[in-house]
């Protein structure tokens, strides 16, 4: 028995706020490499990188994340409040409440079926909460891949350096320990499971 049931409302918030603002920079939604094909080129940009960039290389070596900018989703009918792709959408809505993060998972409290079911700065563990089955098998897919990028690439690309495109300065970033910091920031507020 579970002490929390989340249950997908299809209020679709998630759909229409796909872009974010972390540590003063616009994010949008994150797509894994292969996921970019699934949107128009025009609204999608690489999100993060490795390896090195200069003068003769604008990029880095090698794009480990994309960003759909769209927003709302371009595949989310407003009217009818359902996705056009349900069926194959990116891994993150189907991780969605959940993110990946340093804590291991966070509970997204924009969700607001998530902000009903759990109180302010309210602390939970997974195991508590039922109707994320499908949710937790989506993250740890997305975790997979993340690990066996970084190992696959950690001869081939020097991985200490860690680059994020800002989109909307058209300009990729050297992802400091002080932006990184910040970016993590968000997560401190956030309801780790």
């Amino acid at each position: 028995m579970y002490k929390y049931n989340w249950k997908c409302s299809r209020c679709g918030l998630c759909c229409e706020n796909t872009i974010s603002t972390l540590a003063g920079m616009k994010f949008g939604m994150f797509l894994l490499p292969h996921e970019k094909l699934m949107f128009p080129s025009n609204v999608v940009y690489p999100l993060a990188g490795v390896g090195l960039k200069g003068k003769a290389r604008p990029r880095p070596e090698y794009i480990f994340a994309y960003q759909n900018v769209s927003r709302p989703c371009i595949y989310y009918d407003v009217d009818l409040h359902t996705c056009r792709t349900y069926d194959n959408r990116p891994l993150v809505c189907r991780v969605f409440p959940l993110e990946a993060s340093v804590h291991g998972a966070i509970l997204h409290r924009e969700c607001p079926e998530v902000g009903k079911m759990l109180g302010e700065g309210e602390k939970v563990l997974a195991s508590e909460i039922g109707g994320l089955e499908q949710e937790k098998v989506a993250l740890r897919q997305m975790q997979a891949y993340y690990y066996a990028v970084f190992i696959i690439n950690l001869e081939r690309y020097n991985t200490s350096r860690l680059w994020v495109y800002n989109y909307t300065q058209h300009q990729w970033l050297p992802a400091t320990r002080d932006l990184i910091n910040k970016m993590l920031m968000k997560t401190e507020g956030e309801t780790r499971i």
